[in-house]
């Protein structure tokens, strides 16, 4: 089993390979953050075994990861969104260096899915999102309908 921890940027993003047993299989790897990208990185985890023998993990960090999250939930992979508070935690208990690099951080994902129990991600995350881009669109029109109901309130 691997353990694939991806750094999430707005870009690219860095990723890591270890295995079950700590052993480094990936040392340093980029992708970017469109579908060429997400081809290449598909290709780099069929060759590491495919969706059963990879744990993949990242950090939940706002809509940047949403495109891969798509992309892999469409592929039949499953992920594990990590809080990055806990990352951040984990890098502390880790090391005393106060910086990190992309790929050092990729590595530390990596280590923490190695160690800590793999949730992965619900399957549903696109009908999720849907409904979530749904609701803030019927709640932006109910405020905009009501600002022009007081518009027109006090102009008539």
């Amino acid at each position: 089993m691997n353990h694939v921890g991806i750094d999430i940027s707005k870009y690219k993003h860095d990723v890591f390979v270890i295995s079950s047993f700590g052993e480094v299989v990936n040392d340093g790897f980029s992708f970017t953050n469109d579908a060429k990208g997400f081809k290449q990185f598909l290709k780099m985890v069929v060759d590491y075994g495919g969706s059963a023998n990879n744990r993949i993990g990242f950090e939940a960090t706002g809509n940047y990861p949403i495109n891969l999250k798509l992309f892999l939930e469409k592929n039949g992979y499953e992920f594990m969104e990590i809080n990055p508070l806990l990352v951040k935690e984990y890098i502390k208990s880790e090391t005393l260096r106060k910086t990190t690099t992309d790929k050092i951080c990729a590595r530390h994902i990596a280590s923490y899915l190695l160690e800590k129990a793999y949730k992965p991600h619900q399957t549903n995350f696109y009908d999720n999102f849907a409904l979530k881009q749904l609701t803030r669109f019927k709640h932006s029109l109910v405020k905009t309908r009501s600002k022009y109901w007081l518009f027109v309130k006090s102009s008539g």
